[in-house]
C-alpha cells in the first residue's frame, strides 16, 4: 500500500479584481469671456471611504457668489475677467494642488491642461463638470486611470469559466497536400465569466462604470445616479481595465490564475420571483505592454513576483 493520496479537489476560486493605484484625470480648461466663468464650478471626489465631494468655483473679478453645493466642500478660484485658458488653468491648479488629498500639475505639453492625481489609492467617482448646464464651466474632463485597491468580488453563483484561445495561421504546401507543416502564432484571446451574489449598489456600479458613468447629484438630495450613454464613445478602455485574479481559496498564490489587464462587463440581468438575483459578469483580457513580455497577458502563479520590464 502506498502513502500517496490522489489530490482530487473542487475547482472553487475567489475572484479578485484590481491593483493598488490612485485615480487620475485631466482637466482641459477654457478662457473666461466677459465673466462667463463667474460662479461656475466643477467637481472632484476624494478616494476615501465616504468619497467626499469637493466643488471648485470661479470668482471672476471679485464679483462672484459661492454656489454652496449641498453636501460638498467648496474651494474658491479667483480669476480676472477675460482670463486666458492658461491663466484659468494656473489659478485652478494652485487651489487644487494646495489640498492634502490631491496632487495636480499643469501639463508640460499644454498650459491649459491640469493633470490631477489623487493621493490615496482606491475607487471614487470621476472628476466632472457641474450637473446643471447653467453652472457648468465648459471644461473637458478626461478619464486617465481609475483608482483601485484589490477587491474580493465576493461569493459567486454556479461555475466560473475561463477560456483561452490561440490564434494561429496553419502552414501547408502543395507538395504535402492538406497536411499541416507548422503554424505561426498570431496571439491569444482570453475571456472569463461568472455570477456574483453581491448585488449591492457598490458592486453593480463597479461594473457599470467600466463603460458607463456615475455621479452624485449636486442638489440637497445628493442621489447617486449611474448608467450608460455616449460620453465614453470612441474612448479606450485602458482607464478602467485592471488585473482579474482567480485565487486559490486556501491562499496558495502559486495556484492563482491572473488576467493581467481585464475589463468587466455586465451581462443579462434576470428579474424573477423564482430564482436568486445575481450579477452576471464577463471579462475580456487585454495585453499589458508595460509588464514582462513573458507574462503580460495571462499567467499562473504569484502576482507579486511579476516584475516590470
Amino acid at each position: 500500500m502506498g502513502c500517496t493520496v490522489t489530490p482530487y479537489t473542487l475547482g472553487v476560486r475567489n475572484v479578485l479584481f484590481g491593483t493598488a493605484k490612485p485615480q487620475k484625470s485631466c482637466i482641459l480648461t477654457v478662457a473666461d469671456v466677459a465673466a462667463s466663468l463667474n460662479d461656475k464650478y466643477f467637481i472632484i471626489h476624494q478616494a476615501n471611504v465616504a468619497k467626499t465631494k469637493h466643488y471648485f468655483w470661479f470668482n471672476v473679478a471679485a464679483g462672484g457668489t459661492d454656489p454652496a453645493v449641498p453636501n460638498a466642500t467648496g474651494h474658491e478660484i479667483a480669476i480676472a475677467s477675460g482670463a486666458t485658458a492658461g491663466a484659468v488653468a494656473t489659478a485652478a491648479n494652485s487651489v487644487i494642488n494646495a489640498l492634502a488629498w490631491v496632487n495636480s500639475v499643469i501639463s508640460s505639453t499644454d498650459a491649459t491642461h491640469i493633470e490631477v492625481t489623487l493621493v490615496d489609492n482606491g475607487e471614487t467617482w470621476w472628476a466632472r463638470d457641474a450637473w446643471q448646464t447653467a453652472d457648468q464651466t465648459g471644461f473637458s474632463f478626461v478619464n486617465v486611470q481609475k483608482g483601485r485597491v484589490q477587491k474580493d468580488l465576493g461569493v459567486t453563483n454556479g461555475d466560473t469559466t475561463l477560456s483561452v484561445e490561440l490564434d494561429e495561421i496553419t502552414i501547408t504546401g502543395p507538395q504535402t497536400g492538406a497536411y499541416p507543416l507548422a503554424s505561426i502564432r498570431r496571439g491569444q484571446t482570453a475571456s472569463a465569466s461568472f455570477q456574483l451574489k453581491d448585488t449591492s449598489q457598490e458592486s453593480t456600479l463597479r461594473i457599470v462604470e467600466m463603460d458607463g458613468f456615475a455621479l452624485v447629484t449636486d442638489d440637497s438630495d445628493s442621489k447617486l445616479i449611474a448608467g450608460y450613454g455616449q460620453r465614453q464613445l470612441f474612448t479606450s478602455s485602458d482607464d478602467v481595465a485592471d488585473t482579474l485574479t482567480f485565487a486559490d481559496p486556501n491562499g496558495d498564490k502559486t495556484k492563482d490564475i491572473s488576467l493581467v489587464k481585464a475589463k468587466l462587463n455586465l451581462g443579462e440581468l434576470t428579474f424573477s420571483a423564482e430564482s436568486e438575483f445575481v450579477l452576471p459578469v464577463s471579462a475580456q483580457c487585454y495585453l499589458d505592454q508595460s509588464l514582462n513580455k513573458n507574462f503580460n497577458f495571462l499567467y499562473f502563479g504569484d502576482l507579486s513576483k511579476l516584475k516590470t520590464v
